[in-house]
């Protein structure tokens, strides 16, 4: 859940006046040299404007002002840094799904070298691979279900998918990852932030005898397999929430029998706490 933006500007604002409040001036001696002096600053309150206006123009016309300015640190926060520890520890994996206008979605990898220069594609083996294909995905299903099935993708899942990923130099972004989610679970599963906190998505793309072998026409033992060729699995710590998102839909909500059969099971599975409920 994303804190309104007032909210987060107040976060953001909260090391900037640490910043200010602990500032530290540093010079040599004026008599040897050799000895560096630090001078710190009167702690005043960052928040009242006038104290923070009035405390700005008596040290922009101190002689610390000359001189370079830095920040008092505890040793704790210098090891944070040195060491690269995280400040903030969690057990929960985040994924950030950009939900603009698909155009201005970041959808280009770029990489770089040991020597720090631009990988640039060979652009002839770009243009072999930049080239229009329904996917072999696609074409297992076609092959598996006969192409007049509602198992087969659709074509706005062929355009997607040669939209995005399709070049050495272009990736999907998550919504197009969304849309190009298993069909099984197109009608069942239809919420964006749903679909990754629920399924876990391998990151391995499976062979085509793989996903000639995982498709199956019994719907309740064929595997989910994406457009891409990764298998879902559910989570089951997401079991709940699936159950009760399964139970609120409605069977004339359903254009297929199959996905009646396969809603029924899912939810029978989940009851029974069987471990193939997540496979």
């Amino acid at each position: 859940m994303i804190p309104p933006h007032d909210h987060i500007a107040h976060h953001i604002d909260h090391p900037t006046r640490l910043d200010k409040g602990n500032r530290c001036i540093v010079w040599a001696d004026q008599h040897t040299g050799a000895v560096v002096r630090c001078e710190k600053q009167f702690v005043h309150n960052s928040k009242i404007t006038s104290s923070a206006m009035l405390e700005e123009k008596k040290f922009q016309k101190s002689r610390g002002s000359k001189h370079y300015v830095g920040r008092y640190s505890p040793f704790s926060e210098l090891q944070h840094y040195l060491l690269g520890y995280p400040e903030v520890h969690s057990t929960m994996n985040f994924v950030e799904i950009n939900t603009m206008k698909s155009e201005l979605r970041p959808t280009t990898k770029l990489s770089l070298d040991r020597n720090g220069n631009l990988r640039r594609p060979n652009m002839q083996v770009q243009l072999e691979d930049g080239r229009s294909s329904d996917g072999m995905v696609c074409e297992v299903r076609r092959e598996v279900f006969g192409r007049r099935s509602w198992r087969n993708m659709s074509r706005n899942q062929i355009l997607t998918f040669n939209n995005g990923g399709r070049s050495i130099t272009r990736m999907y972004d998550n919504v197009s990852l969304f849309s190009l989610r298993p069909v099984e679970l197109m009608k069942l599963f239809p919420v964006l932030p749903q679909y990754f906190r629920w399924f876990k998505i391998d990151e391995a793309e499976l062979n085509r005898d793989e996903v000639t072998i995982g498709l199956r026409s019994d719907i309740t033992t064929s595997m989910w397999i994406d457009a891409l060729g990764r298998r879902l699995k559910l989570r089951r710590n997401a079991l709940p929430e699936v159950r009760e998102r399964l139970e609120s839909t409605l069977n004339s909500d359903l254009d297929n029998a199959d996905l009646v059969v396969l809603k029924d099971h899912l939810l029978g599975l989940i009851m029974t706490g069987t471990q193939s409920a997540c496979s």
